[in-house]
């Protein structure tokens, strides 16, 4: 799971203030409601707020599309990122709907 300093570190982020860590947390939770529902996975956490939190990346294509969220959302560019993306949100949904069909199948 990522913490505040790996989405910092994403976008290029060096220093530390308060005005700054506000506003990347704020990003940080829009990204993650927004790229979990694109994906097919309501509720998904990629970032641990808690300042005391360890960075353990899991390396994954839908931790990488967060991140890129983040980043279009803190250069203002957030109407670009589902066009610019649409082929790994379309890739990710159906990789967690076939995986949702067969875990309950499982059932």
């Amino acid at each position: 799971m990522l913490i505040l300093a790996d989405v910092k570190n994403e976008l290029n982020i060096t220093w530390d203030d308060e005005a700054t860590d506000y506003k990347i947390k704020n990003i940080a939770k829009r990204a993650q409601a927004t790229v979990s529902g694109l994906i097919g996975i309501p509720g998904h956490e990629w970032i641990n707020l808690n300042i005391t939190a360890v960075s353990e990346p899991e390396g994954t294509e839908a931790e990488q599309l967060f991140l890129d969220c983040c980043r279009y959302m803190y250069n203002d560019a957030f109407e670009d990122f589902r066009i610019n993306f649409a082929g790994v949100i379309t890739s990710l949904r159906a990789f967690n709907t076939a995986n949702a069909e067969g875990s309950a199948e499982n059932a």
